[in-house]
């Protein structure tokens, strides 16, 4: 569907995004990122999405419990501390970045991604391939995506001076995470 392909595009920005959804707790509680911890991420999270192919959870694991079981095992543990990294730190700086992308991508792209949202859900509707409940669940699993996606784009969620940075180095974080 177009609109599956729209919001992976826009809203799905590395492989460790599903992790993003978890709570908020921990962003509320740990330190801001700085512009030095922020560079260091972008050097090493080509590498963390190569270590997460070579062990099936790149771009082809998008499922929650799949990067969840990853992302907790030793060897991604160990492999963030050879670069240097808490794994609990890496992931809230993805979280925080992903949650300001999001942001980003909702203010300037939010009117085309809901036409586009409205759209499909036309689509959907007039289908003669759809039985009435296949209409109804897809309509349903756009909707939880569209709520996830906005309340994961909430720039409230960020500790002061993140969006500034995430702002600041758009470029480089779009080209790091291959969002066009």
């Amino acid at each position: 569907m177009r609109f599956a392909a729209v919001i992976f595009r826009v809203f799905a920005p590395c492989a460790l995004t599903a992790c993003l959804l978890a709570g908020t707790a921990l962003a509320q509680t740990l330190t801001p990122f700085s512009q030095s911890e922020l560079d260091k991420y972008l050097i090493d999270y080509p590498a963390v999405v190569k270590f997460l192919d070579e062990q099936g959870g790149g771009m082809e694991a998008q499922q929650p419990d799949m990067l969840a079981e990853i992302r907790m095992t030793k060897e991604f543990e160990g492999f963030l501390g050879t670069k240097g990294w808490n794994t609990q730190r890496f992931l809230y700086v993805t979280r925080q970045l992903a949650s300001g992308i999001v942001a980003l991508q909702m203010a300037d792209q939010g009117p085309r991604i809901q036409s586009e949202f409205e759209q499909t859900k036309a689509e959907i509707m007039k289908s003669p391939d759809l039985t009435p409940e296949q209409k109804k669940q897809f309509l349903a699993q756009m909707e939880q995506g569209m709520a996830q996606t906005k309340a994961m784009g909430d720039a409230s969620k960020l500790a002061p001076g993140e969006l500034a940075l995430i702002k600041a180095n758009k470029g480089k974080i779009f080209k790091a995470f291959e969002i066009e």
